[in-house]
């Protein structure tokens, strides 16, 4: 894959429950590990209960089910420190919005690495869990915001020489609809 590149927008597919927010999360811990400051956007999980998955993902709690209180205190130790940042938007949001909030991230923390997770539910799609079935209309404004909002972010990657990795749930089809 030759790594994340500045400038450069990666999009992450898959069914829900595949994994790709847990990888994100552990790529996001790894890099900031090394020193590189990343700015999380997830617009379906809160960032306290995301920065609580990614300490248990950091000291293994699948592996370990019931750390102890000094297991806890030393991974939080070494949680706090890292240069990761986190947007506090949540569920539908402006792209603007958004790409302001990462200028600010760049030039105050110099991100650069940026992570939105996922596109559906921040421009307002809420992602791919099913639900009402839409109109063609409704789906063509989807899916041209969402367009918009990869164009914006794929602008800013370049303008700002950070990388940006986006999340997007396919889209189910209902049976027969092909």
């Amino acid at each position: 894959l030759k790594g994340h590149r500045a400038g450069e927008l990666t999009v992450l597919t898959g069914p829900t429950g595949a994994g790709k927010t847990t990888l994100l999360s552990q790529l996001s811990l790894d890099l900031a590990a090394q020193g590189v400051p990343t700015l999380w956007g997830s617009f379906e999980i809160k960032p306290t209960r995301l920065i609580a998955r990614m300490v248990s993902q950091s000291i293994g709690l699948r592996r370990h089910p019931t750390p102890s209180p000094a297991t806890i205190d030393a991974a939080l130790d070494r949680f706090a420190p890292l240069p990761l940042h986190f947007l506090r938007f949540f569920g539908a949001s402006h792209v603007e919005d958004v790409v302001e909030a990462m200028e600010y991230a760049a030039y105050a923390h110099d991100v650069s690495h940026v992570i939105i997770d996922n596109l559906q539910f921040m421009v307002g799609g809420g992602g791919s869990r099913g639900g009402t079935r839409s109109n063609g209309r409704e789906r063509w404004e989807r899916w041209d915001a969402q367009e918009e909002a990869l164009d914006r972010f794929r602008r800013f990657a370049t303008e700002r020489n950070v990388h940006i990795t986006v999340v997007i749930h396919p889209r189910k089809e209902q049976d027969g609809s092909g």
